[in-house]
């Protein structure tokens, strides 16, 4: 085998998860370790201190042996994130260009519509052919609204996937996601608005019914994901307080709380817990949608 595929192989050691075992050698000597890869007559093994070593496999005690050969069959044809490379580009274009309308001593209309999708790139470092990829697209759509009856804006999850071509051994492929439409609309006359906006984008492939890797698009998404649900959640306490200091100021109480009726009492831990567990439902949603679309997934694999 090509030292280049022993390098390759050899990355396996970061994605891989496997649990440690206790080896013997033919001597009966023992040692626990978790096996990486093999390559012709040579296991590697990562031990309990961290330090990577390779063996011959016979080496090993007949037992071991056999299960060495085992592990290998099973995967030598997996491919790990540590075998590819995905990148990942945003287009978007105008599927109704901008119009404008005049409506006299009343205002005016602003129009639009934009279509945005991913084009993707897939490149396979390994020796390895994998066919059956599935890439899982889940777009993330901010809606803004305003009219008579006030604002609101909302993030949606739009999710669509597709199954991707055979994947040769040190070959690449190219793929894009289903266009998303945003439209765009400023109504002065009627004193409404609306703005979809894509705001992110975070796609995840499946081989085999594993999941080989998950990336955002832009690629700080994850984190702006997380900072988001960290500021809501201090915005939720920054009312709270304000709650509280207006109830001060009204003098429904003092600042150690006394003369605060029962019934305020209640309905103020009412809302703490409200706001609790909004914030825990939006992140339960977001895990339900993901883990939804992987049970799909791995039914369509049986």
């Amino acid at each position: 085998m090509p030292r280049l595929t022993a390098i390759l192989l050899f990355s396996l050691l970061l994605s891989l998860s496997i649990q440690a075992r206790t080896f013997y050698n033919s001597e009966g000597k023992s040692i626990e370790a978790e096996l990486i890869t093999v390559e012709g007559n040579l296991a590697t093994l990562k031990l309990k201190n961290g330090r990577i070593t390779r063996v011959a496999v016979s080496k090993f005690s007949n037992s071991d042996q056999a299960h060495i050969k085992e592990w290998w069959q099973e995967n030598k044809n997996k491919i790990t994130a540590r075998d590819v490379r995905l990148t990942i580009r945003q287009k978007n274009h105008f599927t109704k260009k901008p119009e404008t309308k005049i409506i006299k001593n009343k205002g005016r209309i602003k129009t639009s519509e934009s279509e945005f999708n991913y084009l993707c790139k897939l490149d396979n470092y390994s020796a390895k052919t994998v066919n059956g990829i599935k890439a899982i697209f889940n777009i993330h759509k901010r809606v803004s609204k305003r009219d008579k009856n006030g604002s609101s804006r909302e993030v949606k999850i739009v999710t669509n996937s597709m199954q991707l071509d055979l994947l040769q051994s040190k070959g690449s492929l190219k793929f894009a996601s289903e266009g998303e439409k945003c439209s765009s609309l400023s109504d002065t006359a009627n004193n409404q608005s609306l703005r979809e906006t894509i705001i992110g984008m975070e796609m995840t492939l499946y081989a085999d019914g594993k999941e080989i890797l998950t990336q955002c698009h832009p690629e700080n998404f994850s984190r702006f994901l997380e900072e988001q649900e960290a500021r809501n959640e201090k915005k939720e306490i920054a009312n709270e307080i304000r709650e509280d200091n207006k109830d001060i100021a009204d003098g429904k109480r003092n600042s150690s709380g006394q003369g605060r009726k029962y019934d305020e009492d209640v309905a103020r831990d009412k809302r703490k817990r409200a706001a609790a567990d909004a914030v825990a439902q939006r992140k339960a949603d977001e895990q339900a949608a993901r883990d939804k679309n992987k049970e799909k997934f791995n039914n369509r694999q049986r």
